[in-house]
């Protein structure tokens, strides 16, 4: 008998993967070397990283309040977060994206530290900042690979649309979270998330977002399964070759892919047996593993 199942098949993976290997040959170019037209919207991402930053150190309201303040101490800490900007300078105009980059975090995290010095933590707290600025960077991955998939498939004005209200979305967010308003620039943000990943559902699948696919046998399924965990997994190694992960972010990674990997072979197992349908739910087990090792690699999946 026929088996039907509603699921939402997304390319996702193959847009992050993407996204991934852009930001490798970005890491990897070198001085005097021009960069490649993909590499145009990662460099961007950078400057306008570097820009974030100098005025989150200078012009905003919590930098306005340390200097105002007569707190010693939070002032010392807004002078070692502008030293380390300094740092981030030379790093970015030597090419040293690695150094640039743990410049700007540690820099924003002295900020963080002296605000909450002078009672400026409840709006602008380092963890608020760092979730807003990872979905801004999986936002711009995502519209990128969203343009050229769009290019590829011509699906349509609507689709062209939607893609000018989320540009407009990224930009909104961008300038409310430079005013410290981190709650509604994250929910900006999330929105533009959201829109992307529908309509990159949408384009796959036909403009249909939830597909039925159709299972001639449990072993179909089964098989149909066994590829997506295997595309997962080779996404992972892309990500950790181009980004080494922080010891207690590794632990976590290392967890969920030993979870996944003890899984899988169990999987593998039943399916040997016969036992498909109970070997397809543990493959799904598996495969959100996997996810969850690559959010703590750092990249955001949307839902």
């Amino acid at each position: 008998m026929k088996r039907e199942k509603s699921r939402r098949r997304t390319i996702l993976g193959t847009a992050l993967l993407a996204a991934t290997i852009f930001t490798g040959n970005a890491a990897a170019g070198t001085v005097g070397t021009p960069p490649l037209p993909m590499q145009l919207p990662l460099l961007a991402m950078a400057d306008n990283a570097m820009a974030q930053t100098h005025r989150l150190l200078n012009e905003s309201s919590a930098a306005k309040s340390i200097i105002a303040s007569g707190n010693t101490e939070a002032k010392s800490l807004r002078n070692e977060a502008m030293a380390l900007y300094e740092q981030a300078a030379k790093a970015d105009a030597g090419g040293d994206v690695e150094i640039r980059d743990q410049a700007l975090k540690a820099a924003k995290m002295k900020l963080f530290e002296a605000a909450r010095l002078v009672k400026q933590a409840p709006g602008l707290n380092d963890r608020s900042h760092a979730l807003y600025e990872r979905r801004a960077q999986s936002a711009a991955a995502l519209l990128d690979a969203h343009k050229r998939i769009r290019e590829e498939l011509k699906p349509g004005a609507e689709v062209e649309a939607l893609e000018s209200k989320v540009i407009t979305d990224i930009a909104a967010a961008s300038a409310t979270y430079e005013k410290d308003d981190v709650a509604t620039a994250t929910r900006l943000i999330d929105q533009a998330l959201s829109a992307l990943k529908s309509s990159l559902i949408s384009m796959r699948n036909g403009t249909t977002l939830v597909r039925t696919l159709h299972f001639d046998s449990p072993k179909e399924e089964y098989e149909y399964e066994l590829d997506r965990n295997q595309s997962h997994a080779l996404l992972t190694t892309v990500l950790l070759r181009n980004k080494p992960l922080p010891e207690n972010a590794r632990q976590h990674f290392d967890k969920d892919m030993a979870e996944a990997k003890a899984l899988r072979k169990q999987a593998e197992a039943q399916a040997a047996s016969g036992a498909y349908d109970l070997a397809i739910e543990t493959l799904e087990k598996s495969t959100r593993h996997i996810v969850r090792a690559i959010r703590a690699a750092g990249v955001y999946i949307p839902g």
